[in-house]
């Protein structure tokens, strides 16, 4: 048998250490994101879970209350006016300037039931503002509305004086 010199060990241990930093780059690169990806899914998958487990132990109270505040969000009518009104009322309470509004045509999105559709109304406008933090609230009071409203578009300017915005929205409405 040949025996070991120190060159060999020095070789052999050198070929450790490189298994040993391979497999420790390769855990830090690899594995542990996985890991973490593994445990945001589960927590996710919990979540559906227990917000589904929810649903189904709902009382017909609870679905009641549930069907009335989505028919304050989704009114049985187009009504532009109150949409408009409503813009009006959130651009003064976050102190901006409503420069153009537009209407698109609307959609209509037919249900089973032949007597219930949902239609759609979209909205452009085009709004200005002091700064970003009157932008942001007017944002903020467009998603805390009342009306089911969602934003299609979002494009916002700053400069040194104003800030601008300008905004795509869905209104929904139902035809009994």
């Amino acid at each position: 048998m040949t025996k070991w010199t120190k060159t060999t060990n020095y070789i052999f241990i050198g070929i450790i250490l490189s298994v040993v930093v391979i497999y420790g780059i390769s855990y830090l690169t690899i594995l542990k994101p996985l890991q973490e990806e593994l445990v945001k899914a589960e927590e996710q998958a919990d979540l559906f879970e227990s917000s589904y487990e929810s649903i189904i132990n709902q009382t017909d109270d609870e679905i009641g209350e549930d069907l009335e505040n989505v028919t304050v969000q989704v009114p049985n009518a187009k009504s532009p006016d109150n949409v408009l009104i409503n813009f009006q009322k959130i651009a003064q309470t976050s102190g901006v300037l409503i420069s153009s509004i537009t209407s698109g045509g609307g959609t209509m999105a037919d249900e089973d039931d032949d007597d219930n559709t949902l239609n759609s109304t979209s909205y452009s406008l085009e709004v200005s503002g002091d700064n970003l933090e009157q932008i942001s609230n007017f944002l903020n009071a467009i998603l805390n509305s009342e009306r089911l409203m969602i934003v299609e578009n979002l494009n916002i300017y700053q400069a040194d004086e104003y800030a601008a915005l300008s905004l795509s929205v869905t209104t929904y409405y139902s035809s009994f």
